[in-house]
């Protein structure tokens, strides 16, 4: 291309520059990829300029169009999908809405707002569902200890009274020895007294024979027919 050729009404908008130096720029900005021709027209071409574009902003520039992009995909599916913001996603959003809060229109702010409260609804009826779940832990854990200690308390008065009862029991047996042991020593002691008062008898009678012989032998029979009455 030697030289472009303007409309009157383009070429008034342009800078006041040497036609060489327009046809040149523009020629550059073609190999570029920064403008497109078109038959008799000249585009911008959007992708690479946009890519050029991008590369100069800064990273928090483009975290920022993230969460602007983010929060419209999700506002603009709310009618459809009855979503809200989750609170990973209110949290990951809260530090940029500051330096947004130019760019969101009102609906997108009010959602915001509604996610806010859905999430601390759900967070709350979660909470509430916690500790009706450990109330009714704590209940069953004391009843299942009560249970226990009864079934404990139990045990211990069985084993007390079975304690008792064999105590009782040896109580009895050794009361049963005893009175054995002495019914055994009354009868020994009693067959002893019999046995005395019968050698003393015996002797007693021998003495009487003994007595009444001698008495007949020197002849003097009346004493010793009174020894033998």
């Amino acid at each position: 291309v030697d030289e472009i050729v303007f409309e009157p009404k383009i070429y008034d908008a342009l800078p006041k520059l040497p036609q060489s130096i327009i046809t040149q720029t523009i020629l550059d900005l073609e190999k570029s990829r920064l403008l497109r021709f078109s038959d008799n027209s000249i585009e911008l071409a959007h992708d690479t300029l946009g890519a050029v574009i991008d590369q100069k902003r800064t990273e928090e520039q483009r975290q920022l169009n993230t969460v602007l992009r983010q929060l419209k995909v999700a506002y603009n599916a709310f009618p459809r999908t009855e979503e809200y913001l989750s609170r990973k996603q209110l949290n990951f959003f809260e530090p940029f809405l500051p330096k947004l809060q130019f760019e969101l229109n009102e609906k997108i702010l009010q959602f915001i707002e509604d996610s806010r409260t859905h999430v601390e609804e759900l967070e709350n009826k979660e909470q509430l569902r916690i500790e009706r779940e450990l109330a009714l832990a704590k209940e069953k854990l004391e009843a299942e200890q009560a249970a226990q200690a009864a079934k404990a308390k139990q045990l211990e008065e069985a084993n007390s009274a079975a304690r008792r009862q064999r105590l009782f029991l040896i109580l009895v047996s050794i009361v049963a020895i005893v009175a054995v042991f002495a019914t055994i020593y009354g009868i020994i002691q009693n067959a002893e007294v019999k046995k005395r008062n019968r050698e003393i008898l015996e002797r007693s009678y021998d003495n009487y024979l003994s007595t009444a012989e001698s008495l007949r032998n020197t002849r003097n029979f009346g004493p010793a027919l009174a020894q033998l009455d």
